[in-house]
């Protein structure tokens, strides 16, 4: 019997409480946004916690990362997209 990726796996022990799971075709990944000074530390994890890409993202809108979010497409390993009190944000991977 294959996984129901639609539902969140098990967290694995090294991704973040934090993070948040977004199912996507064919598997699913753990996306975990921190606050580091001007920018947002992005890490992608698959399914089962092996991390695929990271790396630091900006957006020129007001995104508070205090404040619930859930993460939603098109998020990559470039571009993460987010939405928050019915507001979509994009964060692009910084140059």
């Amino acid at each position: 019997m294959l996984p129901d990726l639609l539902q969140a796996p098990d967290r694995p022990n090294n991704v973040s409480k934090h993070a948040h799971w977004l199912a996507g075709e064919g598997a699913g990944s753990w996306f975990e946004i921190e606050l580091k000074e001007a920018y947002f530390s992005v890490s992608r994890y698959s399914d089962q916690g092996i991390l695929e890409c990271q790396g630091l993202f900006r957006t020129d809108t007001s995104f508070d990362i205090s404040k619930p979010y859930e993460v939603t497409f098109p998020s990559h390993c470039a571009k993460v997209t987010v939405i928050q009190n019915d507001e979509r944000f994009t964060l692009l991977k910084a140059d």
